[in-house]
């Protein structure tokens, strides 16, 4: 099984549906429904992917990952996200409602799909995510030592999160709910 939950909030409709929430304790009725879910999954041997419910810190890069994946849509605009494929894309984001326009790199009916790739703004837009990954999975190697100590763990830790704030996301994708995991 994948469990997602509405994962963009688009409209107060949607944000008032949401499962997940950016503070506070989630709804014990959506826990109680996960929990279900995961055990009946477990009980028939069915792999149980979900999402977390509350935030708890933005991550290196989302599941769209810009840095290997593009979008294009119906019309050619090649994009990083089918989130940021509409004209117009409403946004719920922590009670502030926000309108976030296409964020098009070029448009295949126009340019081939390898000039749109490696045209500046989408390779400087692509090198931020790519710094925040390596930090990432340079981290998630001293993790994955058997030898470090928790000097060394923090010391990384601190590398990572300077790594994070040096190489701030686009500002399309920082209230974005999928950069936190949903």
């Amino acid at each position: 099984f994948y469990c997602t939950t509405l994962d963009y909030v688009f409209s107060q409709e949607t944000d008032d549906k949401k499962l997940f929430t950016y503070s506070g304790t989630p709804d014990p009725a959506y826990e109680e429904a996960l929990g279900a879910a995961r055990r009946f999954a477990h009980e028939k041997n069915y792999i149980f992917v979900d999402y977390p419910l509350v935030v708890k810190e933005q991550l290196a890069y989302c599941e769209q990952n810009p840095v290997n994946y593009i979008f294009i849509t119906a019309g050619g605009e090649v994009t990083c996200c089918p989130y940021l494929s509409r004209h117009a894309n409403p946004r719920y984001f922590k009670d502030e409602v926000l309108t976030v326009p296409r964020k098009s790199f070029g448009n295949i009916n126009n340019n081939t799909l390898e000039e749109i790739w490696n045209n500046r703004d989408y390779l400087e837009f692509r090198h931020i995510f790519a710094t925040r990954i390596a930090a990432y999975q340079e981290l998630m190697e001293v993790w994955g030592d058997s030898e470090p100590s928790l000097i060394v763990f923090e010391e990384s830790e601190e590398k990572y999160y300077a790594a994070l704030k040096a190489n701030p996301l686009p500002r399309e994708c920082a209230t974005c709910p999928k950069i936190y995991g949903f």
